[in-house]
Order: structure tokens, then sequence, then C-alpha cells
């Protein structure tokens, strides 16, 4: 089984699709052994191709391999991450269909951009659903009907904002310092306000949807597969979110205590 390479353009096609789909696996939380496998099984079904390599860290994917003795390659720096789990299950298969010869690759490459398409569609149901377990979480931390629903409005506000900068393509750090610190003071602002009488229970249920549970799982498993390089580099983004969020809510809540009104 495997499509059949006939001639150069199309090897280099199978290079970009194993690339692109690769992009969209990293850049929606999959593991790196993951989007190593998939690049790998892309390329190395296609006949006329041998001596497949792909190498990926947090932010770049590299596939090469030889076809007919010569070396087809194709890179990609992959900027922003999160977490689509969705994503990554369609375009594995996605892959799957195209390893056993199910679609053709001018196929691929337009599901591969329709799921792209779905992707940036799906930024309000993100929104919602971080909401909703921002005001779910709240619960558990000992807040009241009141407080839930107060977490669950500032949810929404802090998850726009966060959408909203995130395309400004500044640093991850900034980005989670921003919007802890916008959810935070909204907190804030309520219990000064007499709304709420604890705002704890509420910035902590908000800031749910920004803690970074799956990279810190993501690290440890690609530590345990060998891809020392990415785990570190995961787990090292995964601190300094931590602590971008940490120093948000910090300096929200300093400021109303200074103020005198908490």
């Amino acid at each position: 089984m495997g499509i059949y390479i006939d001639n150069k353009g199309k090897a280099q096609k199978v290079a970009n699709l194993a690339v692109l789909m690769s992009q969209l696996l990293l850049e929606s939380g999959a593991e790196v052994y993951r989007v190593e496998d998939t690049g790998f099984r892309i390329c190395n079904s296609c006949k006329g191709i041998e001596d497949v390599n792909v190498f990926v860290t947090t932010n770049m994917i590299m596939v090469s391999f030889l076809y007919y003795n010569e070396n087809i390659m194709a890179m990609r720096r992959v900027k922003n991450a999160g977490t689509n789990l969705k994503v990554v299950s369609e375009i594995n298969q996605l892959s799957r269909k195209f390893v056993n010869s199910v679609i053709h690759i001018d196929v691929a490459f337009k599901e591969v951009e329709e799921i792209r398409r779905k992707t940036k569609i799906e930024s309000l149901h993100k929104i919602i659903g971080g909401a909703f377990a921002a005001g779910s979480s709240t619960f558990l931390f000992g807040g009241n009907w009141k407080e839930s629903v107060i977490a669950f409005i500032i949810g929404i506000i802090s998850l726009v904002f966060l959408d909203k900068i995130s395309k400004l393509n500044y640093s991850f750090f900034i980005e989670n310092f921003s919007t802890a610190f916008i959810l935070s003071f909204c907190a804030s602002f309520a219990a000064a306000l007499g709304i709420v009488e604890n705002q704890n229970s509420i910035i902590i249920g908000a800031l749910m949807p920004l803690v970074p549970g799956v990279s810190i799982t993501n690290a440890v498993r690609d530590l345990m597969s060998g891809d020392v390089l990415a785990g570190i580099s995961r787990i090292s983004i995964a601190v300094f979110t931590s602590a971008a969020i940490a120093i948000g809510v910090g300096t929200a809540l300093i400021l109303f205590i200074q103020g005198g009104l908490l």
C-alpha cells in the first residue's frame, strides 16, 4: 500500500504535507513523539521515498528523505501552541487515511486546510467551555452559587481578552500575566463592591483554564519517550507560565490591598 511518487514535485508535496500536518499537531498540544511518528508514517508510506528522517522540538519541525538519491527537505517554525484535542484526533484520522492510500495527496491538503479553518471558528467554543470550567471549579474551592456565576462571567471576560491578545504575537509570559491580572482585578473589584464576600475561590476557579496541566503531562510523556530536549523545554514553559499567572494575580491583589479596598 502507499501512494507512488513519480516525480520530484510530488515528493516535495509529500514533505510539505508531513510538515503541515505535524505543525497542526504540535500547535494543538500533541506530544513530540506523536508528531514525529505521524510525519514519519506519512513519508514512509509513499513508494519511491526512503531514508525518512523527522526531527521535532517544541517550536520547530524538520522532515527530510531521499527520492532516488536526491535529498528532499521541508522545515517549519512553530510559534503558537495551545491545546485542541479535536484537531489532534482529526489529524490522526487523516494521516491514517493517507497512509492507507484512501485519499490522494491533493485531497489530503484540502482536508488539512479545512481542519485549520474549523480551528479558527472554534475560539467561541473554547471561551464558553473555559467559562463553564471556571464557574464549576469555583465550587471545588469553597465557592457558592453567586461566586460561581461571577467566576463564569470573569472567565468569559478573561478568555476573550486572552483570545484577542494571543493574536498580537506577544510572548506567552505576557499573555498569561495580563490575563491573570485581568481576572484577579475583576474578582477583587467584585469583592470591593460587596457583591461577593470572598474573591479567593473566584480567582482560583477562573484560573483553571489557564493552568498548564496538559503541557506538564506532555512534558513527562516526552521525557519518558526519550525526547529530553522537548520534555525539558515544555517543563520550562509550564514553570514560566505558572510564574506569569502567579505574578499577574499577585499584582492585582496588591493594588487593591494597598488601596485599602480589600
